[in-house]
Parts: structure tokens; sequence; C-alpha cells
């Protein structure tokens, strides 16, 4: 069990807060009290139990035969409702164990609760359980606490439950609260013995009467020699002092439970999972993550587009010299498959070096502007390819089959003719 922090809400804005050991112990006699500002130092990243004041509190002992506690919850507020002067829509319960036919019940705003539980965890703290101050006061069995403190009075009576009011209502419900009770079992608390004497004024006189039974037995007397002599034999009853006065306050009388009996830290004031927690320690990886991932975006959007951009120059290339070796060509859809239909019906084995022979005339021919290509044919059989050139003169002609025969193929003009300032040739191009 790690280092737990007890925090209970003040009025005005001020908290009180004490530290307990891993050991379930108050690690000092020291509590402090402060605003949240300097109570966030505190409780950062530790878990804390939430102390809700006991006049935002209200408890009642109810009769009830049911034993499931699921049921309980959902009928023991209709059950209690005409004593509840707020709609049961802004409440919220918690219940204690079932004992003698009877549970114990709290209730508080559910918005007040959940806005001192949202205050502490804003600043760090984790909040484990809800519970109520005057419920957490240790009692004697039977007993009752009473502590006088801040112009309240808080109680914590014999049956597990309590209250706290203001001083004025104070003497008329403590008469209320002991007008069936015959000489209970006080501890009375208060910071002074003023205010002790105070709080003893607010009791019915009935309250404070020592009971003859419980006071110390006088010794026996020898009643059979007629002495006044005290008998030292015979035993005594010890002396009980069934009102104790204690000048202390609120912290020196908190138990530190491992499970309290009430707990508000259930259903809609559950412990949620710590998204905004999360969110907080992830915010910085979470950014990281999505600049990588943005960046990687943007490199694989560039490398598509140079992609894009290479395989429209290669086809731009395809068709420019598609344009070359059929001159006044439309729009090229399929090169590839119009050169096969040109050349027999794209019957041509799979041994054709159609191809390959037009990769090497290509530069050839695109070297010299002014030379022309009016038509072609390939026979596959002797691997011959015919050209039908133009050119302004037949020097330039001569030029393009040097440059084709430097491309290891054999290429010679069969025929050449002029007709006005244009020359024609027949070049035949074979594999050398």
């Amino acid at each position: 069990m790690s280092e737990r922090i007890y925090v209970r809400k003040l009025e005005n804005s001020l908290w009180q807060w004490r530290h307990v050991t891993p050991q379930g112990q108050w690690a000092s006699e020291s509590f402090y009290t402060g605003d949240v500002n300097l109570l966030a130092e505190s409780i950062h990243g530790k878990q804390v139990v939430l102390l809700l004041p006991g006049q935002n509190a209200v408890t009642l002992r109810e009769e009830t035969d049911l034993k499931d506690r699921k049921l309980i919850s959902k009928v023991m507020p209709f059950q209690v409702e005409e004593h509840i002067v707020d709609s049961l829509d802004d409440l919220v319960f918690a219940y204690g164990p079932v004992s003698d036919g009877a549970v114990t019940l709290c209730y508080v705003n559910e918005a007040y609760a959940r806005a001192a539980i949202e205050s502490i965890e804003s600043h760090g703290g984790l909040v484990q359980r809800v519970l109520v101050d005057y419920l957490e006061l240790s009692r004697e069995e039977g007993g009752f606490t009473l502590i006088l403190e801040h112009d309240q009075l808080m109680v914590a009576d014999d049956q597990g439950s309590g209250f706290c009011v203001e001083l004025s209502l104070a003497p008329l419900v403590l008469k209320s609260l002991f007008a069936d009770r015959a000489q209970p079992r006080l501890v009375l608390v208060a910071e002074g013995e003023a205010e002790l004497g105070q709080l003893k004024a607010m009791l019915p006189e009935a309250v404070l009467v020592q009971d003859p039974e419980l006071e110390q037995a006088e010794p026996a007397l020898d009643e059979q020699d007629g002495l006044a002599e005290l008998d030292m034999d015979l035993p005594t009853k010890p002396a009980i002092n069934r009102v104790s006065e204690e000048i202390g306050g609120f912290w020196d009388f908190v138990l530190v439970q491992p499970k309290p009996a009430i707990d508000f830290r259930q259903g809609s004031l559950g412990r949620k999972l710590p998204f905004a927690q999360w969110l907080k320690e992830w915010r910085i990886p979470a950014a990281a993550a999505v600049i990588a991932f943005g960046l990687a975006m943007l490199a694989a959007t560039l490398e598509l587009t140079t992609t894009r951009k290479q395989f429209r120059q290669i086809v731009a290339e395809r068709d420019g010299f598609y344009r070359q070796i059929i001159p006044g060509a439309g729009n090229v859809v399929d090169p590839v498959k119009t050169l096969k239909a040109k050349l027999g019906g794209g019957s041509q084995s799979p041994g054709s070096n159609l191809v390959g022979i037009l990769n090497n005339i290509g530069p050839a021919i695109s070297a010299h502007k002014d030379v022309k290509v009016s038509s072609f044919r390939y026979t596959h059989e002797n691997r011959e390819l015919q050209l039908n050139l133009e050119a302004r003169d037949i020097a330039t002609l001569e030029a393009v089959r040097n440059q084709i025969a430097q491309t290891g193929l054999k290429a010679e003009i069969k025929r050449a003719s002029v007709a006005g300032e244009v020359n024609q040739a027949l070049m035949r191009i074979t594999e050398g």
C-alpha cells in the first residue's frame, strides 16, 4: 500500500489534509490547512481519501428486510423520499452494511461531490475514496463522540451514523437525540476549556448526571460489630467515567480504516479511466508520432508525384518515337499494338526483333529534323526492315545510313530519287 493523504473539504475554499504512511498510520501529528494551490503541492500523484463536510451530507438509519445491496440501492431512495427535501435526481446515495434489520444510508448532492472530486483530480490527486467526515470519527462501543469545531457540532452516534449542525440548532437536536437514551457514554471534544463548557451547556442536564451505580462504591462496613471501620477484605467497584472530556479537534479522532463502511466512490461517482492524465502524459509522443506520419505521407506523395512525372515523360518519348516512325499519326492509344497491326496483324513470332531494330535506328533518324519516314515494312522471315525516307538532299540520307550502320545493323540505300526539292530513298536495314 502506497502513501495516502486524507483531504477534508472546508468552507470558504479551504482544505485540510494529513498524510498517512503505507502502514496505515498517521505520518505525524501535524495536519495542514490552505487553499487548493497549496494543497496541490502535496497531493500531486498521490492517492487521496476525500472527506466531504458533514453539513453537506445527511445520514439516516432505516429498517429493511432486504439483503441484496443492488436491490437496496434501487429501493431505498424511494423508501426515504418523504424525509428528503431535495429531488432524488440531484442526490447520490451510499449504504453501510445491513445489521439488526436496518441499514445506514447517507446522501449528498451529486454535483457538489463531483465538483470536489474534480477539484482534487485537476490538481494531480488520485481520489480513491469519498467519505463523510463525521462517519470516520472514532467512538466507544455504544457511545457518542461530540466535537465542537468551526462553529459546528459534529456527532458520531452509537449506530454508525451521525450528523453535523450549526451551534444555534445544536441544543434542540441534542435534546431530541438523547430523549430516549438514558445515561449514554459520551466523549466531548473541543479546542479549549471554554469551548468544552459551551459544549456541555448544550447537552440536557440528565445526560451529564452521573449514574450512582457507576460511581466508585463506598467501602463496606462491618455491620456485625457496629464499628465504622473499613473492611479491607471486601472488593470495591471500579470507578467508571461515563462522560469524558478531551482537548483536541477533528483530526485527533479520525480513524484510518482500510475499508470504510460508507464510500461514495462508486456508481455515478466511481473512478473512471484517467483519459485526461493519459492525454497529458502522451501528448508529446503522440504529437511526435503525428509529425512523423505527416512527414512520411509527404515523402510518399512527393515520390508518387515524381514517379508519375517520369512515367508521363517515358510515355511522351514513346509517343514521339512512334510519330517519327509513322508521321501524321493522330491520337496514340497503344503504339505497340498499332505497330503489330501494321506489321502483319500481330502474327509475328516471339523471335521478332523489330522493337530492337526500331530502338537502334530511332536516334539516327531523330538526329536529323528534316528527315521523315513516309512508310516502312518489316519482313520477319528475312528480318529485314525497309524504310521510305524523305530529306532535302541525298547527303543527309547518306548520313542517316552511316549512323544506322554504326549501331551494328546493316543499312543500304536500294533506290534514290528526286521529286522537286525532296530527295527520296528506299533504305533496307537488316541485322548484321
